[in-house]
């Protein structure tokens, strides 16, 4: 007879092993349950019943419900063979095409690698020094100045990109070139017109970069001087 611990009240599961009533008033089984297509497993529904969930064919019990198979996709309540095309292969419930072809909707169709490319996965990427051109990989022409990187160019230190050339940064005095521009010197500091003037600091202050800090014993004021710190 089958029996409910811990409570006597409804719903009870039926089966063939010793169910307990959870605190969500779903059932469990009170030892470990194998999954079989003979007991099956049960499912709560909402009029607080248990119903035996019935895998169809093709199909395996999880949880409080059931999955298809490897090779078969769920189609409403049923599990329908995956139709494979050449050149494909099943990996779970779905299908895949192989390496060198691609998918297009029902199909593995061959993916042309075009000169001076490399083929990754469904699809083609240009080798470095090349970039795509529609179908085709074309190289990569920098211009003087610079260098082929990837699939772009970019300057060489000292030069800055300029639309499809490279021009030469030219630094103020007191600066130096530093990448693809310059920096004012230690004791300079760039004003509005890109020009690095020297760095004038009050009584009190020593110079620090492109700014000044007071000494010791003083705190910077809203005047912008250094007054002893009482």
């Amino acid at each position: 007879m089958d029996r409910m611990i811990g409570s006597s009240a409804k719903p009870s599961c039926a089966s063939a092993s010793i169910w307990l009533r959870s605190p969500a008033k779903a059932c469990r089984p009170a030892s470990v349950m194998i999954a079989s297509s003979f007991f099956g497993f049960f499912d709560r529904q909402k009029d607080e019943t248990c119903a035996r969930v019935i895998a169809p064919a093709n199909a395996f019990l999880a949880g409080n419900g059931w999955r298809c198979r490897a090779g078969f996709a769920r189609e409403g309540d049923s599990c329908i063979a995956l139709v494979v095309p050449a050149n494909g292969y099943v990996r779970g419930n779905n299908w895949y095409c192989h390496l060198g072809w691609h998918r297009v909707k029902d199909t593995c169709l061959r993916t042309v690698v075009p000169a001076n490319a490399t083929l990754r996965g469904e699809r083609w990427t240009c080798n470095a020094g090349y970039r795509q051109e529609g179908s085709d990989c074309v190289a990569v022409r920098a211009p003087a100045n610079a260098v082929v990187r990837g699939s772009d160019w970019t300057c060489n230190p000292g030069f800055r990109r300029d639309g499809d050339a490279c021009t030469v940064i030219i630094a103020p005095a007191n600066a130096t070139v530093r990448g693809d521009d310059y920096q004012c010197n230690a004791g300079f500091t760039e004003d509005d017109n890109g020009l690095c003037v020297a760095v004038v600091a009050p009584a009190n202050a020593t110079v620090r970069g492109d700014g000044w800090t007071c000494n010791p014993g003083y705190a910077r004021t809203e005047s912008d001087s250094c007054r002893r710190i009482n």
